[in-house]
């Protein structure tokens, strides 16, 4: 049975459910309820890093990859090892490169049972075209003002700001075209049999429930 990572269990209430507008980095995420974000972070942020810093990060991650997992493969473990591994840098954190692995393939896999279990559960698929306009939309909103998360992710991944937010966000911007066709659901599955508030944070860490118990049925 695979057992989600301590940490990891902790912050899936938190987890990214659409791009805000602030000047966040790409580790920190969002839930939202009727456009409203709500900012919630991994741990308190000790450095304060510039987007030379970001890139350095994120060529330091890749060579890790390429020396330690060069047959790991998975785009989504690959992704969840670099920001982590920022991370890592970022909160002051002590994580060794092993555990950043093992981290990453577990958040791997329950974001993909995020997905499937919208998919079973809800009949909620991805739109392309949907997913495609969301991440013009993110693009557009980061125009004026582009984190340097962003711009130094990017120059260290070696890909245009465009690219970036299209191509190796695109996982976030899937998340949030499912979230808000799910919203709408979980805000009426639960408002009949709860009396606590029902806005984003609280529909987020229910549905997060319900995945842990599919993922833990799934693999049992």
């Amino acid at each position: 049975m695979v057992r989600i990572h301590p940490i990891l269990a902790s912050a899936i209430g938190s987890i990214l459910l659409l791009i805000s507008c602030s000047d966040q980095n790409d580790i920190q995420t969002d839930t939202i309820y009727e456009n409203e974000p709500v900012e919630a972070i991994f741990g308190e942020q000790q450095i304060s890093l510039t987007s030379e810093d970001y890139k350095a990060l994120t060529i330091e991650a890749l060579h890790v990859l390429r020396v330690q997992k060069p047959l790991l493969h998975e785009e989504l473990q690959r992704k969840w090892f670099i920001r982590y591994y920022i991370q890592n840098h970022e909160y002051n954190e002590s994580y060794s490169n092993e555990e950043i692995f093992q981290r990453a393939q577990e958040r791997a896999e329950y974001e993909n049972a995020w997905k499937d279990y919208a998919f079973e559960e809800y009949s909620i698929s991805v739109n392309e075209d949907a997913v495609a306009s969301q991440a013009s939309y993110n693009l557009e909103v980061y125009q004026q003002n582009i984190p340097p998360s962003i711009i130094g992710m990017s120059e260290g991944l070696d890909l245009s700001i465009d690219e970036f937010m299209k191509g190796f966000d695109r996982d976030y911007v899937t998340r949030t075209v499912i979230w808000k066709e799910l919203m709408p659901t979980l805000f009426e599955k639960h408002l009949a049999k709860s009396s606590e508030r029902l806005d984003g944070v609280y529909l987020s860490q229910k549905y997060d429930q319900e995945v842990l118990e599919y993922l833990d049925q799934r693999e049992s």
